[in-house]
């Protein structure tokens, strides 16, 4: 959790980059920054993903536990 939160905040301190980026005369950053923004959103989607088969697995994985006395 503690990466996903931290590429968090990596895309808002991108985005608030980009944003004051919008308030400069023109320059060629924004490439970078839009490069910057993709590969964090790749990042969190994935650690999305991983969460998402965890959670997915958690049922049978207590009802195993439950089964086998290990919460008792």
């Amino acid at each position: 959790m503690q990466g996903m939160l931290d590429t968090l905040e990596v895309i808002r301190d991108t985005i608030a980059e980009l944003a004051a980026w919008l308030k400069e005369p023109p320059s060629s950053d924004l490439p970078d920054l839009i490069k910057v923004l993709i590969l964090r959103s790749d990042t969190i989607s994935d650690q999305i993903v991983q969460i998402g088969a965890k959670v997915d697995a958690l049922p049978e994985a207590l009802a195993r536990a439950v089964h086998d006395g290990e919460l008792a």
